[in-house]
């Protein structure tokens, strides 16, 4: 399903991937070894990948209801704030799109808030004059801080 995704090849193949993944993974049950918390986790997670694969499919063929239908069925069962940053965009340009201003704005909104926290986490850039590279990831500070010892502006 992902790799169909990825690939944009067979459009039609990754959404009945994605639907068939969707039944079967709700009525799945855990495998062994595996408790019930991390099994509910995991399908969750699973499930809201499915659903943003299928409105991300819809999105990039503008078929805005459809889009827009899978995509709210996503947003509910998002934990990560990348992921649900992506499907508030989306859904905000979807609405957009079937002139449903008040809730593309309020979908906007709520992107933008998530984004703020994205961007207070983030390291600054030095000022270049070629393009630096931004790790998000708080990780890489020191390494940054490294690279730019050696490549002084």
């Amino acid at each position: 399903m992902e790799v169909n995704f990825n690939r944009k090849k067979d459009p039609k193949l990754a959404l009945a991937l994605a639907a068939k993944f969707i039944d079967r993974m709700t009525a799945a049950p855990p495998p062994e070894g595996v408790s019930e918390h991390d099994w509910a986790q995991a399908k969750t997670k699973n499930i809201a990948y499915a659903h943003y694969i299928i409105g991300r499919i819809y999105f990039d063929s503008e078929q805005w209801p459809s889009a827009d239908r899978a995509l709210r069925g996503a947003l509910p069962l998002i934990g990560d704030d990348q992921l649900r940053a992506a499907v508030l965009n989306d859904l905000a340009w979807a609405n957009y799109r079937m002139q449903k201003a008040i809730e593309a704005v309020k979908f906007y909104g709520q992107c933008a808030a998530i984004r703020d926290l994205f961007r207070t986490r983030r390291p600054r850039a030095p000022y270049r004059s070629k393009p630096s590279i931004i790790f998000s990831n708080e990780l890489f500070p020191a390494a940054c801080r490294i690279l730019n010892r050696r490549n002084p502006i």
